[in-house]
């Protein structure tokens, strides 16, 4: 992941005071993508609600945090995916974006990343963590979701807590998709990642980003 000066810290708190870190990646003028879970909080009784707090900010640039109104904030989300764009004003410093691939997860493909996950937690701040590997299978073309092999990060999943929302990224920053999970049964080796090519096939979600994403060769 070479162009690590787009990543981006997030943080979001519930009305009754949850807190949780999270990782989002600008993927086109004044939008941020992350995975849903990591601005939604879940009640006792199930129930996902909005986060009552949303900030962010450009980790490596050092910027301010920039709070966002939880109300209007989040432009796209659907039901079959964990995923979310925010709408946020770009520092002037920070007017670059990632793009997304139309390629689909190949055997053997290998991954970059950082994220903010929780093994990089040092006394009251959390530093991003590089993560890398490979694709363990090529995936299943019905499917919005594709396993991704980690090769270096820790054999604690619980630590990887705040990776959510982190890009997949291939050669020349292409984003493959955007981590989601640990799936279950499966230990920190491997993470579930949301298909980027999978979200370009929906048009709504296509004309918030306007087709900002690389056509596979």
């Amino acid at each position: 992941m070479r162009d690590n000066e787009l990543l981006i810290e997030i943080f979001a708190a519930s009305a009754d005071k949850q807190l949780q870190i999270s990782t989002g990646y600008p993927i086109a003028p004044d939008c941020v993508i992350t995975a849903r879970h990591a601005v939604f909080f879940e009640d006792a009784t199930g129930y996902n609600h909005r986060a009552a707090q949303i900030e962010l900010r450009w980790h490596y640039l050092k910027g301010d945090w920039i709070a966002l109104n939880p109300a209007n904030c989040i432009v796209w989300q659907h039901d079959d995916f964990d995923v979310v764009l925010l709408r946020c004003p770009f520092p002037e410093n920070a007017q670059r974006y990632g793009r997304l691939s139309q390629q689909r997860p190949q055997l053997g493909m290998e991954w970059g990343s950082e994220g903010f996950a929780e093994v990089g937690q040092r006394g009251n701040t959390r530093l991003p963590v590089k993560f890398w590997g490979d694709m363990p299978n090529a995936g299943n073309a019905d499917q919005n979701t594709f396993v991704v092999r980690v090769k270096a990060s820790t054999d604690n999943r619980d630590l990887l807590q705040g990776i959510s929302g982190a890009p997949v990224m291939l050669q020349h920053d292409e984003i493959l998709g955007i981590i989601e999970s640990c799936p279950a049964h499966f230990d920190a080796e491997r993470l579930h990642a949301t298909a980027s090519y999978q979200l370009l096939q929906i048009s709504e979600f296509r004309q918030h980003i306007k087709s900002n994403s690389i056509e596979s060769s």
